[in-house]
């Protein structure tokens, strides 16, 4: 079962940020600077955190994953609500890493 989660980091050095975009967009789709939305299953959840892992400054950089729940059809109106232009959200299916 898959289920989508929020990704969001702050990253103080930009050969990490560089790197940490390179892993979490290897398992989500962009939403706007530093956030992403990954539907995984849970060996990738584990797969992208040992990743993260690798390549963040544990003393200074932050990385928070938030569980929105099931990746099913529909589900993303009604858990995420944002104002402006530009934030689309998947309705659906898996991501093959």
């Amino acid at each position: 079962m898959r289920r989508r989660y929020l990704v969001c980091y702050d990253i103080r050095e930009p050969r990490r940020l560089r790197d940490t975009h390179r892993v979490v967009s290897a398992f989500g789709d962009f939403l706007q600077y530093s956030l992403y939305v990954c539907d995984l299953s849970g060996s990738e959840r584990i797969r992208m955190m040992d990743k993260l892992r690798e390549v963040v400054d544990h003393r200074v950089d932050s990385v928070v994953v938030f569980d929105l729940g099931l990746a099913e059809p529909g589900t993303s109106a009604r858990i995420v609500h944002s104002l402006g232009p530009g934030l689309r959200l998947p309705e659906g299916g898996g991501t093959i890493v």
